[in-house]
């Protein structure tokens, strides 16, 4: 969960009847989500695992280090 913070408020103009400011969090700022998150969507959201890579050896690659590159590395 993060707060409104209060410098990257943005300043909205209401026609005739002035403006009015618009809160955000560094995440909105940043594009990153449109809207504050709750405490259970922060805890709910899973993070994918990077990407598999091969281990970099010497040499020439074995025929089960070829096929595991295969598997998951295409």
């Amino acid at each position: 969960m993060c707060d409104y913070h209060h410098s990257l408020r943005l300043k909205l103009s209401v026609g005739s009847f002035g403006y009015r400011w618009v809160q955000r969090t560094p995440a909105i700022a940043a594009k990153l989500t449109d809207h504050q998150w709750t405490s259970a969507e922060l805890f709910a959201f899973k993070v994918p695992p990077p990407r598999w890579m091969p281990p970099v050896q010497r040499g020439r690659p074995s025929i089960a280090t070829l096929q595991l590159i295969q598997r998951w590395a295409a």
